[in-house]
């Protein structure tokens, strides 16, 4: 019998082509019956997976993340049985947020980035004895690549140097500054040598898709630098030392600024990753320009690609060697025949690898139930059922399923934010009404005996009336916005998205109104509770002046019956 296997992922990242490539992997290779789950942005899941005889956590779904992974999920996740695998990247963030996550859960196997010589830098085997830590790759080579795809000679290419990278920041180190700089340093340099280039850091730029592969193929040359980061922020002490120094200059912090901070840190770990970028350009035959770098000992310099010194002190001749073409295309040849079609790193061959841990563990575990519908906990709020996410043959892509699911998830959201300050609101209502209580017994007794206080009851008792008019107000717009709150629910719950879009705006809105609400009556209160305060003052004043009043009148008659 086939094992039956759960991967758990989040749409909101099957728009990138390497995740989806990593997600589609295990149906297409694993020798099981592969089902897919949504399980992050509140998804409601089902409370129990012991159907299945194994769980792999993909890398995009982080934990690293409070809150990205539903609870429901992660409730299921920890009672399981079964085999329990996760695969992890960005490790160097909020780690120990992560190494909680998986304690918590107890995770058989964790595929990581970091080198087996470095496991126990970052996961220690006291703290995790049971676990075996797997080295993969952030990806492996797409298989799509591999058909009947048409290359251009690199003569023809329009594009003599091609780039996209992004401004990390520098509190990824080295490695998340040369990622910007390298595209800075070689782009002026092919602007001051008139050289056609294609190179871009900024986020409008970022091309996804077959787009991304079709600009692979124009390019004549790639350049690229190692992925990842050698400065691990365990406790997010660093983040926070980043976003202090950002405050202070009134902008970000520069890698050189910043270095001090992180340079002890960077030289504890050497973790340079080969991206997924390396296996695309290798399947479409396209010579590289890198960083001279480790990138998980896949690739080596000369024989795979032109090292650029990360100091860029020979740039020059990186330039010269771009121009001899039948260099470039032997070389792109022996990366093509290394790389890909070894088979070394295919993704055939990572998920068998992962198939053996999951054939190896099951020996010893418990043969999975036999499949049956899923089973929900049922949720206080009706709304969170359509949150709902049943395991699917297939992966779910696309914006329109993913933004439905959003915008659910921020319907409730907001109306959980709603309940509460509404409540707060309603408690806030029931005690002032005391208040004014309270406040109006005050202004009676002043006011019987010691009518010439009229000034200071005056000045409360239009106080009070005023937290009793804000009181009555707010009541009724209660009952006003829940009535058309139902009413705009009924239209809304299978409405296009725009429209449920004005719904979330709806609620969000209403929110912000009873925060003002609560603010306001918390200002009637304090004004009266301040002029019930001096007018008590006034009328204890009076009270004495009255009393010694009565005690010199009464020693006066005394004293005039004694000379009597």
């Amino acid at each position: 019998m086939r094992p039956r296997v759960l991967v758990a992922y989040t749409s909101s990242s099957t728009h990138v082509q390497t995740t989806l490539d990593y997600l589609e992997a295990f149906g297409r290779h694993l020798d099981a019956d592969v089902a897919y789950l949504h399980v992050t942005h509140d998804a409601m899941t089902p409370d129990n997976l012991d159907s299945y005889d194994a769980v792999i956590l993909n890398y995009c779904a982080r934990l690293s993340i409070r809150g990205f992974v539903s609870e429901t999920f992660v409730d299921a996740l920890r009672s399981y049985n079964g085999t329990k695998l996760i695969a992890v990247q960005d490790e160097y963030e909020d780690t120990n947020v992560l190494k909680d996550a998986l304690k918590r859960i107890g995770f058989d196997y964790v595929l990581t980035c970091v080198p087996q010589d470095s496991i126990a830098y970052v996961y220690p085997r006291s703290e995790f004895p049971n676990v075996t830590f797997v080295t993969v790759l952030t990806g492996y080579v797409p298989e799509d690549l591999l058909s009947n795809r048409s290359l251009l000679p690199l003569s023809q290419r329009p594009i003599t140097l091609g780039y996209r990278g992004r401004d990390l920041g520098a509190r990824f180190g080295k490695l998340g500054f040369l990622k910007y700089e390298v595209g800075n340093r070689m782009r002026q340099a092919c602007e001051a040598r008139g050289i056609s280039h294609d190179i871009a850091m900024d986020e409008r730029s970022r091309i996804y898709g077959e787009a991304w592969f079709d600009f692979i193929a124009d390019c004549r040359v790639m350049l690229g630098s190692e992925s990842g980061s050698n400065v691990f922020d365990f406790d997010g002490s660093i983040h926070a030392r980043y976003v202090a120094l950002a405050a202070e200059r009134g902008r970000k912090p520069t890698y050189e600024e910043l270095r001090p901070v992180i340079e002890a840190r960077e030289r504890e770990i050497s973790i340079g990753q080969v991206s997924p970028r390396i296996f695309e350009c290798a399947a479409l035959k396209t010579p590289m320009v890198l960083i001279r770098g480790r990138y998980s000992d896949v690739v080596q310099p000369e024989r795979h690609y032109i090292p650029l010194e990360p100091d860029f002190s020979n740039i020059d001749e990186v330039f010269a060697r771009i121009e001899d073409l039948e260099s470039l295309a032997a070389m792109a040849e022996r990366t093509y025949d290394d790389v890909v079609l070894s088979g070394r790193f295919s993704y055939r061959t990572f998920v068998e690898s992962i198939g053996r841990l999951i054939d190896a563990r099951m020996t010893s575990r418990r043969v999975a139930q036999q499949p049956s519908a899923p089973q929900y906990a049922e949720p206080s709020d009706p709304l969170r059922k359509l949150l709902r996410e049943r395991p699917t043959s297939s992966i779910k892509i696309g914006s329109d399923f993913f933004r439905r699911h959003t915008q659910y998830s921020f319907v409730s959201h907001w109306k959980s934010i709603l309940s509460e300050v509404t409540g707060r609101e309603a408690r806030t209502s029931q005690a002032y009404l005391g208040t004014c209580r309270w406040a109006e017994a005050e202004i009676r007794d002043t006011f019987k005996y010691a009518p010439s206080l009229w000034p200071h009851v005056q000045a409360s008792r239009r106080l009070c009336n005023e937290l009793s008019r804000l009181i009555q107000k707010y009541d009724a717009e209660k009952l006003k916005f829940e009535i058309e709150e139902a009413d705009f629910w009924t239209e809304t719950i299978d409405a296009p998205p725009d429209d449920v879009d004005r719904y979330v705006e709806f609620l969000e809105n209403r929110a912000g109104e009873v925060k003002n609400n609560v603010a306001e009556l918390n200002h009637a209160y304090n004004k009266l509770c301040g002029a019930v305060e001096e007018l008590k003052v006034a009328r204890d004043v009076w009270s004495g002046s009255f009393q010694a009043a009565v005690v010199r009148a009464a020693t006066t008659i005394l004293g005039r019956r004694a000379s009597k």
